[in-house]
């Protein structure tokens, strides 16, 4: 059972690759094209994702744009690894940490994109840390609204869920 969990979370960063593979499968295109299709759907998640972390980004646009555009990270963004579905979250986290006002659609961006990448690679945890980078008077986050404070709950019972699901073991 514990080989089929370690698995199960093994699958999650190769979702967008294996789309654009069945996509490039289903038209019969061979294994060089599913190999670019593999590519170009890694390229397409992590232009959806940059779109959001730019979007949210505030007056740190530039600088987001900067890290984004660095040959490097496209190279990396178009490949065929889980690196481009990771660096996608880890953009789109930075943004909603980034932002002009931390509300609650950037608390929920954040918690998911932690809960993915923590799941993937626990080392990942050290970006929870990001929430105290955070001025107090860009929190516009109410924890007082019954529906946001369960959220909150929600989210953090999943992350010790988590947690506990994989053994806690760095």
């Amino acid at each position: 059972l514990h080989l089929l969990q370690a698995q199960f979370f093994q699958v999650i960063p190769y979702i967008p690759g294996a789309v654009g593979i069945f996509a490039a499968r289903q038209l019969g295109v061979g294994a060089l094209g599913a190999h670019y299709a593999c590519r170009i759907a890694n390229l397409a998640f992590f232009c959806l994702c940059a779109y959001f972390a730019l979007k949210f980004s505030g007056k740190f646009k530039v600088i987001m744009f900067t890290l984004m555009a660095l040959p490097l990270m496209v190279f990396m963004a178009a490949s065929c690894n889980s690196d481009s579905f990771l660096f996608a979250l880890m953009f789109l986290m930075f943004g909603a940490v980034l932002s002009d006002n931390f509300d609650s659609v950037k608390a929920v961006v954040f918690v998911v994109c932690l809960a993915v990448l923590t799941t993937c690679k626990r080392t990942y945890i050290v970006f929870f840390l990001l929430l105290m980078c955070i001025p107090k008077d860009r929190w516009q986050v109410k924890l007082k609204d019954k529906n946001i404070s369960r959220l909150v709950y929600l989210a953090f019972a999943f992350f010790v869920l988590i947690l506990f699901y994989k053994g806690m073991e760095v």
